[in-house]
């Protein structure tokens, strides 16, 4: 039987279950989502009380409170804190989590400390991911002939956060960022306008990439990794998809400020047919590619999320966020097929063991929206 363990940082406090046989861990759990930032993890401790100071202690502790010694001389509230092994673990502290499952071992989150609560000894600290961080932050910028890497880069730093992969985008006349929304939606919007998926990877670092792939990264058997898998196909509520951007700018030049525009057929573009319309209108569309890009990347989305599911296997860590998994060996045919990978939950429980729960969607995205099969690839999107 394999191995589970559990190599975690919090705060100053660090410990790895399979080297520790005094854990005092009951449960650890993560999850991250694309396009949401509503990824956390929580890890719940059975942290003993300290020892009690004996009178004599009580009493030098009191004549040196009264002398005013150790007073530090901090001015408002002390930080809240608790202490783990005699180590002190607060607010903002980092979290990092490694998994292991026999042979696979891999981070599978880092977040930062921001609730903490207990019982009778059992503790649970909480932890917000980083697009959490950048659903809080908010700032006022213009960008102007700015490339998208360079634009998703200063948002980042403006919310506090790193960046990880970030793939090559186009080039922006302008691009607004104010405070009427957060610095994730304009993150999610960039997002959006080329095509690819906003998400935090492992390290905490924000990651904005197209999903292109066309075979699978896994083959997860069922009866030997699956435990579980139930897939819903969906009549997809939008076919077509037409986007209208801003300014002729393929014909007079991406420096051409036009706001109102007479016949604006040559900054439309649409993907897809049927009769579910969805029109689209952003301004910082500015090229006949721009709109072309934007209406396949979210008709795709739409053919996606027709085909979703839940997948839940024995632990594994080294299934993340936009990978491609294959469903084979399935008794119901409806459920195999390949998948993109949208959620990742992990959680490790001393009673239940190691699960890790996949939440995906069909995998035909964008390239599938480019051409007349569009359509039909969405109706079975998932299946081989």
């Amino acid at each position: 039987m394999d191995t589970v363990s559990c190599k975690l940082k919090l705060g100053a406090w660090e410990i790895d279950t399979k080297d520790d046989p005094r854990t005092e861990l009951l449960q650890v759990l993560t999850e991250r989502g694309m396009n949401s930032p509503a990824g956390r993890c929580e890890v719940s401790l059975f942290v003993t009380p300290a020892a009690k100071p004996g009178l004599l202690e009580q009493a030098v502790g009191a004549a040196a409170s009264a002398l005013g010694i150790g007073g530090g001389g901090s001015s408002g509230p002390p930080k809240f804190s608790m202490d783990v092994r005699g180590l002190a673990v607060a607010h903002d502290d980092a979290m990092e989590i490694t998994l292991s499952n026999g042979d696979r071992s891999a981070k599978v989150m880092t977040a930062k400390v921001d609730r903490v609560t207990g019982h009778q000894g059992h503790v649970r600290f909480s932890g917000r991911a980083t697009l959490a961080a950048a659903a809080r932050a908010r700032t006022d910028r213009v960008f102007l002939s700015q490339g998208m890497a360079q634009i998703a880069g200063d948002l980042a730093t403006d919310a506090g956060v790193g960046t990880g992969q970030i793939d090559t985008g186009d080039t922006y006349p302008y691009f607004v960022a104010d405070t009427a929304q957060t610095v994730f939606d304009h993150l999610l919007s960039l997002a959006q306008l080329e095509g690819m998926d906003l998400y935090d990877d492992a390290d905490g670092a924000i990651v904005m990439r197209r999903f292109a792939k066309s075979g699978a990264d896994r083959k997860l058997y069922h009866g030997i990794h699956l435990l579980d898998a139930r897939v819903y196909h969906d009549v997809t509520a939008c076919d077509r998809v037409q986007v209208t951007g801003e300014g002729p700018s393929s014909s007079g030049g991406s420096q051409k400020w036009h706001h109102l525009l007479k016949d604006p057929a040559t900054v439309q573009s649409t993907a897809g047919q049927g009769s579910g319309a969805r029109l689209l209108a952003r301004s910082a569309a500015r090229s006949s590619d721009a709109v072309e890009r934007l209406a396949k990347g979210r008709l795709g989305a739409a053919l996606d999320g027709a085909t979703r599911g839940t997948l839940r296997l024995l632990g594994d860590p080294t299934i993340t966020l936009g990978d491609a998994v294959e469903v084979t060996s399935a008794p119901w045919p409806e459920a195999n097929g390949v998948y993109k990978v949208v959620h990742v939950r992990h959680r490790v429980v001393k009673r239940d063991g190691y699960v890790t729960t996949l939440g995906v969607t069909g995998m035909g995205g964008s390239d599938a929206a480019g051409d007349m099969l569009g359509a039909a690839l969405g109706a079975v999107a998932g299946l081989l």
